[in-house]
C-alpha cells in the first residue's frame, strides 16, 4: 500500500536529483525507489480467495503485465539487464505505466469508493456510541469473541495446514503470473461456512427476547463476522446494558459465551470472553461500566473497541457473496425516553468532565 499510495500521489521516482552549491552530487535513491527489491514480494502476497483493496488488486495486474516482473528481486537499481537496460529505468518506467493506466481506468475513484464504506461505519459508529449514552447514564459493555469448536488445531493439524497453505500458494502463483482473470476472488475453502455463523447470528440475536435472565436489561449491539484462512468465520461481538442494572460482580459476558456454547451452537461453539481478559488497568480500557461522563473510557470504546469491530484499516475483504452485509448495529428498543429521565450532570461521575460539544 505504501509503494502504491507513493505511485499515485507522488510525483517521484526511483532516483532523486541532488545538487550541491560546490560540487555535483550523486542522485538519491527515494523512498519510492527503496520498494524495488520487494516488488517481487508484493506480488507474491495475491491469493485468490480474497478481495483486495482497489490499490493492490492494481498493483498485481499491472506487475505481472509489464518487464519489471521479469527483474529478479535480488538485483541493484544500477544493474544493467539481459537487454541492455539499466534496473532503475525498467522501475521508472513500471511506475509511470501505473499512472497511466490508473488515470485511464479511474482507479482514485474505486479506492475512494472502498474507503468511503470503512469511513460510513466509522460514523455509524460515532452516532450509534452517543445514541447508546443519550438512552442511558451509565452503560455495562460485554465484547465477546463467538467461535466454534472444530477451529481448535494439534499440532498436527498445524504442520498439515502449513504443507497445503504452501501447495496453494505456488498453485496461486502459478495462476496468477500466467495472466488467468483475477477481477473475481475465488472460493474459499473453511472449516466453518458462513452459513453456519449466520444462522447461530440470527438465532442469538432471536432468543434475546426469550432469554430475560441475560438479556433483559440490553441497550444495544455491534457485531462483525470476520474471515480467517483455513479456519473459517466466527463472531465478534459487543453488547450494551443499562448500567443501574448490571454491575461488574455479575460475571454478565461469561454466562452469555455460555449460552452461545451450550444453547445457541449445542456444544459445537467455543468463545473467548475479553472482559475477563481485558484488565481495567490497561490504557486502552474501554469495556465493562462506562458512565455518560467517563470521557476517556468512552473514548476508548469508540476507538479501541468499536472501531476494531467495524475493521478502520481492512485492506482484505472475505465476501461469502456480492452484497453480503458482515457488520451491523442496533438498539434492543425503541427510544422512548425523549422528553423524559433526569438530566444529565458532572455528578454521575466524580472528578470527570462532560465530553467536548453537545451529547
Amino acid at each position: 500500500m505504501e509503494f502504491m499510495q507513493q505511485v499515485l500521489y507522488t510525483k517521484n521516482l526511483c532516483y532523486q536529483a541532488q545538487t550541491g552549491a560546490k560540487i555535483k552530487r550523486f542522485p538519491r535513491l527515494t523512498h519510492l525507489g527503496e520498494h524495488l527489491e520487494h516488488l517481487r514480494k508484493y506480488a507474491g502476497i495475491f491469493s485468490r480467495s480474497v478481495t483486495f483493496h482497489p490499490a493492490l488488486a492494481f498493483f498485481f495486474e499491472a506487475y505481472r503485465s509489464h518487464p519489471i516482473s521479469d527483474i529478479a528481486s535480488n538485483y541493484l537499481p544500477t544493474d544493467i539487464v539481459l537487454d541492455g537496460q539499466v534496473v532503475s529505468d525498467v522501475f521508472d518506467d513500471f511506475v509511470e505505466y501505473i499512472r497511466r493506466e490508473a488515470k485511464y481506468s479511474g482507479l482514485k475513484k474505486k479506492i475512494s469508493d472502498w474507503e468511503s464504506k470503512i469511513k460510513k461505519n466509522e460514523k455509524r459508529i460515532g452516532v450509534f456510541e452517543r445514541q447508546l449514552f443519550d438512552r442511558c447514564s451509565r452503560v455495562y459493555a460485554v465484547r465477546l469473541d463467538l467461535e466454534y469448536l472444530k477451529t481448535l488445531f494439534s499440532a498436527e493439524d498445524i504442520a498439515r495446514l502449513m504443507v497445503s497453505d504452501a501447495d496453494q500458494k505456488a498453485l496461486d502463483w502459478e495462476w496468477y503470473i500466467n495472466g488467468e482473470d483475477i477481477s473475481e476472488a475465488g472460493e474459499l475453502r473453511v472449516l466453518v461456512p458462513f452459513e453456519e455463523v449466520q444462522r447461530d447470528r440470527m438465532r442469538l440475536f432471536a432468543n434475546m427476547k426469550g432469554k430475560p435472565s441475560l438479556f433483559k436489561d440490553l441497550v444495544g449491539y455491534v457485531w462483525r463476522i470476520e474471515c480467517t484462512p483455513h479456519v473459517g468465520y466466527h463472531i465478534h461481538l459487543a453488547l450494551f446494558f443499562k448500567g443501574a442494572k448490571v454491575d461488574d460482580s455479575s460475571n454478565l459476558a461469561q454466562r452469555i459465551g455460555e449460552y452461545w456454547r451450550d444453547s445457541i451452537t449445542s456444544g459445537r461453539g467455543r468463545f473467548q470472553n475479553v472482559n475477563s481478559d481485558w484488565s481495567a488497568d490497561s490504557p486502552h480500557y474501554g469495556i465493562g461500566m462506562i458512565s455518560h461522563f467517563d470521557v476517556a473510557k468512552r473514548a476508548n470504546l469508540r476507538d479501541k473497541v468499536l472501531k476494531y469491530l467495524c475493521k478502520g484499516t481492512q485492506l482484505v475483504q472475505v465476501l461469502p457473496y456480492p452484497g453480503c452485509n458482515l457488520f451491523g448495529t442496533g438498539f434492543a428498543h425503541r427510544d422512548r425516553s425523549k422528553g423524559r429521565g433526569r438530566p444529565r450532570t458532572r455528578g454521575d461521575v466524580e472528578g470527570n468532565q462532560p465530553p467536548s460539544g453537545a451529547l
